[in-house]
């Protein structure tokens, strides 16, 4: 029983290097990309709203607004995913 431990022992410090790695490289890829994306959501919400009120009702109208979230959020969900199975390669996880 105690090789086992001893075994078990020894794996530890590698896994919980790799779950940190993992860790960090999901915070740093998750925290990179909110930063940039919510300036280039700012820059097209401004330009959005910098329209002429006639285009800007009949955009409304459209439903421009509602397919720019649905866009956002999709690309917001691939880049989560992304990260999520590059942190899991970190880990060995396949």
């Amino acid at each position: 029983m105690s090789k086992l431990a001893v075994w078990i022992g020894s794996l530890v410090p590698s896994l919980v290097a790799k779950v940190l790695a993992a860790l960090g490289m999901g915070v740093l890829t998750v925290t990179g990309f909110t930063i940039a994306w919510n300036t280039v959501k700012g820059m097209i919400i401004a330009n959005f709203t910098a329209m002429p009120a006639t285009i800007l009702g009949l955009a409304s109208l459209a439903g421009v607004g509602e397919a720019l979230g649905i866009i956002f959020g999709a690309i917001t969900a691939r880049v989560a995913y992304t990260a999520l199975i590059s942190s899991s390669k970190i880990v060995g996880m396949k």
